[in-house]
């Protein structure tokens, strides 16, 4: 997370190798924290991003 801070991401994918094996990620908003678990396609990044944004 410290990459994605000192980059001044708003947001992180954070895969991991057993979220690998299990198809999923998690989306994490930067500024407070927040975290969104989705699967690991575009479609479903997407959904917990926006999720993350409203």
């Amino acid at each position: 997370m410290g990459w994605a801070d000192s980059a001044g991401a708003a947001f992180a994918l954070i895969v991991g190798p057993r979220d690998l094996e299990a198809g999923e990620a998690t989306v994490k908003r930067m500024s407070d924290g927040q975290e969104a678990q989705c699967k690991l396609n575009a479609g479903a990044i997407a959904e917990a991003l926006a999720s993350l944004r409203s």
